[in-house]
């Protein structure tokens, strides 16, 4: 991750004091865990202190904006960790410690390893469908926020993101590159189909 990227967007939210901040995913990465091989041991002892780095980072927003509502949204890079734990220890999948209740993730799942619980983080599961719907209160359409499947090579993902969800406001991640892409429905109704950027350095740290 980039440091001074996080460090805008937290300023940026500080600044603004939004009601809500809604994260489209890939908050960790999760190299340690990945199904590519490996470049170097340059990733060995990163879960721990990748877990606690966002757990650091929402204190932060929370404590700068502490009536906001905090949304995260199921990302592939997560999903790592549900892959490894049901390729190498199947019989640890789901398990919970005892004691605990219904709001409790299991152990081996990234909202409970980085504790969302304990900062009040809603988490949106079940990455492919996982989408958080804002506005749906208002008069106009709604935005979906959503972390993505697809990357279009020619750099037309927000347009086919458009394309495929004509009637909403489309925000979403995933590709790792800023795209946006508007149009005007015969309702008149104008909408915006947005890729965000990444807050990882793009200098080669990280194996693209």
């Amino acid at each position: 991750h980039d440091e001074s990227a996080l460090e805008a967007g937290r300023l940026l939210c500080k600044d603004l004091k939004p009601d809500e901040i809604i994260n489209c995913g890939d908050t960790v990465d999760l190299a340690a865990l990945s199904r590519f091989d490996r470049d170097s041991d340059h990733f060995h002892r990163t879960l721990g202190p990748s877990f606690q780095r966002v757990h650091d980072y929402y204190a932060q927003l929370k404590a700068d904006s502490p009536w906001a509502k905090i949304t995260e949204v199921d990302s592939n890079h997560n999903t790592r960790i549900k892959k490894f734990i049901l390729k190498n220890a199947p019989s640890l999948y789901g398990t919970k410690r005892p004691g605990e209740d219904d709001s409790e993730y299991p152990t081996f799942t990234y909202p409970f390893l980085t504790n969302l619980n304990k900062l009040d983080v809603n988490w949106v599961s079940g990455y492919g469908a996982a989408e958080y719907v804002y506005g749906l209160e208002y008069d106009t359409p709604p935005i979906i926020f959503k972390h993505g499947k697809s990357a279009v090579s020619n750099g037309s993902t927000a347009s086919k993101e458009s394309k495929e969800n004509p009637e909403v406001n489309v925000v979403r991640g995933h590709s790792h590159r800023m795209e946006s892409h508007y149009r005007t429905t015969r309702a008149g109704n104008y909408l915006a189909s947005i890729v965000v950027g990444v807050a990882c350095r793009t200098t080669g740290e990280v194996p693209s």
